[in-house]
């Protein structure tokens, strides 16, 4: 069925020969009209472009894939209606080779193929975004070191300048990196930081000065509010009667309107224009009932407008208001520290250069940059010009397109246009076509620039069919995602809030999503679910390290009320699952678990969440993409390497001995230190020296310990980091260890993708086992870490609990958007350096007199700017949240003291102002208050408010406001307290547990051990091979393919692997669960083998079969008579395992253990793992309660099954 375009999605297909900016909105089907452009351009046969002279550019490697295969797939289904077209047949084939992909990858293509040019080694590598820290680290390091030895004096005041009260110059390198950062997504960043500096050294002209016009308008828009607020002090004043304060509140306010426009008048001097202190506040008198009293509500709410507005107003005299001699001192300062600043900045980056040539290797900004310098370069006048090899490429390539442009830098951005036909450095090309969302525009803090965005939107004419002229705008916002209910709500929220001000666009009609999608008639009412209940007991507050004024953030997120909000979330989920309606496909069917997703503000509140649903009975999913080397299991593995490298460190071996690995007791460690005052691995060695070793109590745990820890400190010796931490996971059963917790699963894939680390570090570095223990301190240390392994693929039925950011470019039926009164992150605002692309860098300045730190002209100017944008890009956020929903969206608000407070100050803002506008949406401090002056406002949010002067807006958008209350959620989750007596058998079992006496005679007794192990102790030799220098160390070794295929068998999908083994490789190698290299070293004649195999015949028959069953049994319950029994009978030991696979006939269970030992008969297998399969046999007996009838070995060395029993 052919696709109906609509015609402005068809005007983003067929524009031709001209510029194009696409506005597509959430939802409008951009990736969609991106293919179908592409398909045209390369099926028209007339006007010829092949596929190897397209540039398109997305901003993930997934987007950039994603492209390739639609485009490939559209080729597909047009070569079938035109088999004879060899033009179509070419172009499919150079797909996979043309240039769709990420602007980095572009880059770094361009690099190496114009290498020459540059001062690089062709081989160069890609640093990832960890080790590139690490090399800043030590390139500040040795500038610092410089600098202190060839010009202390420099180093002295600019460390005096930037670290008062602090120790250390922890503050002056954090100020260097900040300038470094930020000037690394600017082309010809040196050029820029000179530029900033020698701005401040021209004495201050108001009509010219970069800031002093921003300075005035940000003055103005304070004035006019408070002119607005008096205004509305004086509203309440008079229904109240009037009297001598209505004359003061009018003077307040025609003095604030003189003072606005007093400041705005250019042809006053600049000393005369800021001369707006009013001298001291009369006192007002606010009229009186006849009884003598106030008329509270009318007077009190006029107080306190008034109050505020005098406190900010006072704020402006006392630190806002610059004369001409001040802002020339504070230049002289800027200017002098930034000069000293760029100096390190500079050789901070030549450094960086130099480590970076010593390693081969380039970061992603060293990419941009490079490509930059390959592409153009400034004139004697400081005109950007084009390279040779950028005129030769722009002709070269006929096709530019960039998706997701609002998220484009600077640097990319000169990137684009000098690579377009007739491009300069100030448009876009002829042959350059862009597409984004300015509303969508979330990636500030990676120093995206959205205004590039806006300013091509703004300059571009709306394109037509005979348009002419070089730059054309197309407008796509029908939305073909969501409901009418949604769309609707979301057109409300930010045609109320979303301005040029706050925002950085105005949400015109132009702007506004229209409805495209058809869902069934149905009540999706935009839901607020108004929590009540919330403890609101105070909690300690936190302490700041820093000196500097920070916010107050007293009215931030509580822990309660992100449980509360969390709870809330769960039940309501809990109460729609099963029931609610999705429409699915043109089909109605129940939700389900996936149907759902939470967005959060900010990571680090998932769990809570996750928690949450668990607790209502709902699988959850919450992606941590940090905390990886400080999970429990990776902090064991390093601590084990920690003393494989060298054993005279306590703490880790300490750490080591009282895991999972070998569960040594508090009781027992304590023993063992107390030994003797050396370290505890001398101590160790005294207790296995000692003839009386028996009376230690965990001499036996260390007796294996030991054997164990002598073997990989020979494995280290000559092994690969990877290759010995395999040694480890073999040796020690970790991997079975940790499968038995609760996420042992995370954990054993944590596990697993440590083997990838290793293997990376070791292909990029020389430093051997000690150099990768370093690498990782080093980490941790910068604050870094490693991204967590994924157990959950996006096709598990499972709550999504994500942030915001990571939602983007998703969508789901229904959305809960929480935690939204959470205020806005304005630290950075308060920082002492402010850094802006348009106007240059400030400081606060130390006062001589005082030793008081002030914001200096140009830093309070650029940090009100930061703060505006910050605040913008919140709003943009909350509009990439609200319009992920397809279906319904609910918001929570927990409705305590705070938010009533701020709904009664938001009353105020909007009633002042007559309404939602610039100010009041400028004032909020969480994505809460945007939402709650929309309710406020709406027809069906008046309920929550009393305030009868809010004006109510008329509104199509349907909003439903509900009350969350423990009792309800009690009945849905169907867990209601019930007050029982106490079970005295239940106290009884108590008692004797608190009488309890330990049996010292079990003392010598393993708390657990594994099957493995009993297995092992039987053949535990080590056996030492003479090197073999000709052996290639690139392949796995036996023992890592016997874990791949023992892998492969557990978790690949037989019916499927029967007929396509290596397809079902490839799809492990998808999910991280096999490595290429072990995919490649699969044995794919044997497992074909497993296959054709009469066991496989039986196993494929059974209507239940288990794989990889781990079991924990109590030994004693096996009821051995044999020396294991003895020992472990009437204790408590338990013995664990993991069996390979089971499946269960009419007459009972089957085992199979997979084996890929070498051997050459079967009696080998047989005396070697008989004992082990009779343990499993009785194991699983107990558990299951079945009869196992038989049991057998598979080996993949002699491929064919072997009965044991």
């Amino acid at each position: 069925m052919a696709v109906k375009w609509t015609d402005k999605q068809l005007d983003a297909i067929n524009a031709r020969n001209t510029a194009v900016i696409v506005s597509a909105a959430a939802g409008s089907g951009k990736t969609a009209v991106l293919v179908e452009r592409l398909l045209r351009i390369l099926s028209d046969t007339e006007n010829k472009v092949s596929a190897d002279r397209l540039v398109v550019v997305t901003f993930t490697n997934d987007a950039a894939a994603q492209m390739k295969q639609r485009l490939s797939e559209a080729l597909s289904k047009q070569i079938e209606l035109e088999p004879d077209n060899m033009w179509l047949c070419r172009q499919q084939a150079l797909i996979p080779s043309a240039k769709i992909s990420t602007i980095h990858s572009f880059c770094f293509d361009l690099i190496r193929e114009n290498v020459q040019s540059l001062d690089i080694s062709s081989g160069f590598r890609i640093l990832d975004d960890t080790e590139e820290k690490l090399i800043v680290s030590k390139a500040l390091s040795n500038v610092f070191e410089k600098f202190y030895a060839d010009a202390p004096e420099l180093m002295n005041e600019l460390s005096d300048f930037t670290c008062q009260g602090a120790r250390g110059d922890i503050q002056l390198e954090e100020t260097v990196l900040g300038i470094h950062r930020f000037i690394n997504s600017i082309p010809f960043p040196e050029d820029w930081l000179e530029a900033a500096a020698n701005e401040y050294s021209k004495p201050f002209d108001p009509h010219t000065d970069v800031l002093a016009a921003e300075y005035v308008k940000l003055l103005c828009d304070e004035l006019e509010s408070y002119a607005l607020s008096a205004d509305y002090a004086l509203e309440l004043v008079s229904e109240a009667g009037g009297g001598k304060a209505e004359e003061i509140l009018n003077n307040e306010r025609e003095m604030f309107i003189q003072a606005r426009d007093t400041l705005s008048n250019s042809s006053l001097c600049w000393n005369d224009r800021i001369n707006i202190d009013i001298g001291k506040w009369e006192t007002c008198r606010y009229p009186k009932t006849e009884d003598g009293s106030y008329e509270r509500s009318l007077v009190d709410r006029a107080k306190d407008i008034r109050a505020d507005y005098k406190e900010k107003f006072n704020k402006i005299i006392s630190e806002k208001l610059f004369t001409e001699e001040n802002i020339n001192d504070d230049y002289a300062v800027n200017c002098r520290i930034l000069k000293g600043l760029s100096q390190l900045v500079k050789a901070l980056m030549a450094e960086i250069s130099t480590i970076k040539s010593e390693k081969n290797g380039l970061g992603f900004s060293d990419a941009e940059q490079l490509a930059v310098k390959l592409l153009c370069y400034k004139d004697e006048n400081g005109e950007i010009r084009r390279t040779p090899l950028a005129k030769e490429l722009s002709e070269y390539y006929k096709v530019i397109m960039i998706d997701e442009f609002q998220d484009a830098n600077n640097t990319q951005n000169i990137i684009f246009r000098m690579l377009s036909h007739n491009g300069t450095a100030d448009k876009n090309g002829d042959n350059i076509f862009v597409v984004g969302d300015v509303k969508q525009s979330i990636y500030r803090f990676r120093l995206a620039n959205p205004k590039i965005f806006i300013n091509v939107l703004n300059s571009a004419d709306e394109y037509t069919s005979d348009y002419s002229g070089d730059n054309a705008a197309v407008l796509l916002n029908r939305n073909f995602r969501s409901s009418n209910d949604v769309v609707n709500f979301v057109n409300d929220v930010f045609s109320c809030i979303m301005s040029e001000k706050t925002g950085e666009i105005d949400y015109t009609d132009s702007e506004k999503l229209e409805l495209g999608a058809e869902y069934p008639p149905a009540d999706r009412a935009a839901e607020f679910i108004f929590i009540d209940e919330i403890d609101e007991s105070p909690e300690p507050p936190e302490v700041s390290e820093s000196s500097d004024e920070q916010p107050d953030n007293s009215d931030d997120e509580t822990a309660a009320e992100i449980n509360a909000e969390a709870h809330a979330a769960a039940v309501k989920i809990k109460s729609m699952l099963g029931k609610a309606m999705v429409y699915d496909h043109s089909e109605l069917r129940p939700c389900e678990n996936r149907d759902f997703c939470i967005l959060l503000r900010d990571r680090g509140r998932g769990q809570l969440y996750a928690d949450a649903l668990a607790a209502a009975g709902i699988r959850a999913y919450c992606e941590e993409t940090t905390g990886y080397l400080h999970s429990r299991e990776i902090s064991v593995l390093v601590n084990l390497l920690t003393v494989i490298d060298n054993p005279m460190q306590d703490i880790p071996l300490v750490s080591v001995l009282m895991s999972p690995m070998f569960m040594l007791t508090a009781e027992e460690t304590a023993e063992l230190r107390l030994v003797s005052d050396e370290h505890i691995y001398k101590c160790i060695l005294a207790v296995l020296d000692d003839e009386n070793k028996a009376a230690y109590s965990a001499a036996k745990k260390l007796e294996v310990f030991m054997k164990i820890y002598k073997k990989l400190r020979i494995c280290a010796a000559s092994q690969s980091l990877e290759r010995l931490i395999r040694t480890i996971y073999d040796s020690t059963d970790f991997l079975a260890s940790v499968q038995v917790y609760a996420d042992g699963e995370q954990k054993k894939a944590n596990l697993r993708l440590l083997l990838e680390y290793a293997k990376s570090y070791e292909q990029n570095s020389a430093g051997g086992l000690s150099g990768f223990i370093r690498y990782l301190r080093d980490i941790s240390e910068n604050g870094g870490d490693f991204v967590r392994a994924s157990v959950i693929s996006p096709a598990d039925n499972v709550v999504s609990i994500k942030t915001i950011h990571k939602s983007k470019g998703l969508e789901y039926p229904f959305v809960f958007l929480c935690g939204t009164s959470k205020n806005f992150n304005l630290r950075d605002t308060y920082d002492r350096m402010q850094i802006n692309l348009d106007y240059g860098i400030g400081f606060k300045i130390q006062d001589r007199k005082t030793l008081r730190l002030y914001n200096s002209y140009p830093q309070s100017v650029l940090s009100s700017i930061n703060r505006r944008d910050t605040v913008s890009e919140e709003m943009r956020l909350l509009y990439v949240a609200l319009t992920r929903a397809k279906e319904q969206l609910f918001i929570t608000v927990p409705y305590d003291s705070k938010t009533q407070k701020r709904i009664a100050s938001i009353c105020t803002d909007i009633a002042s102002a007559g309404g939602i506008n610039d100010n009041v949406s400028s004032r909020a401090v969480s994505m809460q208050d945007w939402l709650l002056a929309v309710l406020l406002t709406h027809p069906d949010g008046q309920n929550i408010q009393s305030d009868l002067s809010v004006p109510i807006r008329s509104s199509n958008a349907k909003i439903r406001v509900t009350k969350f209350s423990d009792s309800e959620a009690e009945k849905i989750l169907d867990t209601a307290a019930v007050k029982a007596a106490p079970d005295s058998q239940k106290v009884k079992e108590l008692l004797d547990i608190f009488d309890f006496k330990y049996d010292t005679k079990l003392a010598d007794t393993a708390a657990k051990l594994t099957i493995t192990e009993i297995a092992k102790s039987e053949n535990d030799e080590i056996f030492l091979r003479r090197p073999d220098f000709s052996a290639d160390y690139s392949k796995l070794t036996p023992a890592e393919i016997g874990t791949a295929m023992h892998t492969f068998m557990q978790y690949s999908d037989y019916e499927k692997a029967e007929s396509d083994l290596k397809g079902q490789a490839d799809i492990l190698v998808e999910k991280g669960i096999l490595s290429a290299e072990e995919r490649d070293a699969l044995q794919y004649g044997k497992l074909a083998a497993f296959f054709r195999s009469p066991l496989y015949s039986r196993m494929k028959k059974s209507a239940e079969i288990r794989r990889e069953q781990k079991f924990l049994i109590e030994i004693s319950a096996l009821s051995l008579d044999d020396e294991l029994g003895m020992e472990y009978n009437n204790t408590n030991g338990m013995l664990q395992g993991i069996a390979d696979c089971f499946f269960a006939e009419e007459d009972g269970i089957v085992l199979i253990d997979y084996k890929t030992d070498r051997v050459n008969n079967e009696q080998t297998l047989i005396d070697r793992y008989y004992r082990q399969l009779y343990l499993y046999s009785i194991a699983l007996e107990k558990i299951f309660g079945r009869k196992v009838k038989e049991a057998y070995l598979y080996s993949f060395g002699l491929d064919r099954e072997i009965k044991i029993l």
